[in-house]
């Protein structure tokens, strides 16, 4: 995968009754508040970043044309600054991705093996792969998981649904 951004919608009403407060940053500038309208809904902040060229995620289409995700992940630049009562949390240079056990995640740096603890789980996935267009578009909803609630010294926060990730990159033949 290459050029396109991986943004992250998370709910700050949640996270404000947790005790946490939330910034993003990445090239693409800081991340941007969405307030809610009419009392309808609560309000999010959403951040972008780019997809970096080192990403690895591996797509097929299978036999029926559906994308098959074979391992790797899309990696980007940027932070996820989180700060609570046991002070601030960075989780930086993100990547979304599938684990050794099939799991779809976000984990933090950008090591040869993704070798960060995954801080959020994806479910509920919608995954669509134009082939001819060479596009992957993914969008998934996030839920924190026990590295990222123990970081946050907050295990009652575990599984925890936090807001989505939508995935939108131009994929490399190989």
């Amino acid at each position: 995968t290459n050029d396109g951004t991986v943004t992250f919608e998370l709910g700050v009403d949640t996270l404000k009754s947790r005790g946490w407060h939330i910034a993003m940053r990445s090239e693409l500038g800081e991340s941007s508040w969405n307030s809610a309208q009419a009392g309808k809904g609560s309000l999010t902040v959403t951040g972008a970043y780019p997809v970096h060229n080192s990403s690895t995620l591996e797509i097929l289409p299978d036999k029926n044309g559906y994308p098959e995700v074979r391992g790797g992940s899309v990696r980007t630049r940027g932070a996820l600054l989180l700060s609570g009562p046991d002070g601030l949390v960075v989780i930086g240079n993100m990547s979304v991705g599938v684990d050794d056990a099939g799991m779809w995640v976000g984990r933090y740096g950008l090591g040869p093996a993704e070798s960060g603890p995954a801080f959020l789980e994806l479910h509920n996935i919608f995954i669509e792969f134009d082939p001819e267009l060479l596009r992957l578009r993914l969008i998934g909803e996030l839920t924190v998981t026990e590295a990222l609630a123990s970081r946050l010294s907050r295990p009652d926060t575990v599984g925890m649904m936090v807001g989505t990730v939508a995935v939108d990159a131009g994929v490399v033949p190989a």
